[in-house]
């Protein structure tokens, strides 16, 4: 089995103050941060957890994007806050595409 070279990797955190990205790349000597930035979120564009104004959020996304001069679109997200669950489940192995 051939050895795949790890993708650089961009961690996105949006919040509702902030948005904030951040670059990896994999190396000999493990992970380095390649890159790291922060921009504002739009006022009101997100409330209670919610995203309000799609436009707004996805245009602070493009616009730090730009500014760090990021090509990369492997993104890494998660999900947090009152609303969403998270649960650990156990299941029997499968072919991927059955799961």
């Amino acid at each position: 089995m051939p050895i795949r070279k790890k993708k650089p990797l961009v961690g996105l955190d949006i919040g509702s103050h902030s948005i904030k990205l951040v670059e990896i790349v994999h190396s000999k000597r493990g992970r380095i941060l390649q890159n790291f930035g922060v921009i504002h979120t739009p006022p009101g564009a997100i409330q209670e957890g919610s995203i309000k104004d799609q436009e707004g959020v996805a245009s602070a996304i493009k616009r730090l994007y730009k500014n760090l001069r990021v090509r990369n679109s492997n993104v890494a997200v998660s999900l947090s806050g009152y609303s969403e669950i998270a649960k650990k489940i156990t299941l029997e192995m499968m072919e991927e595409s059955k799961i």
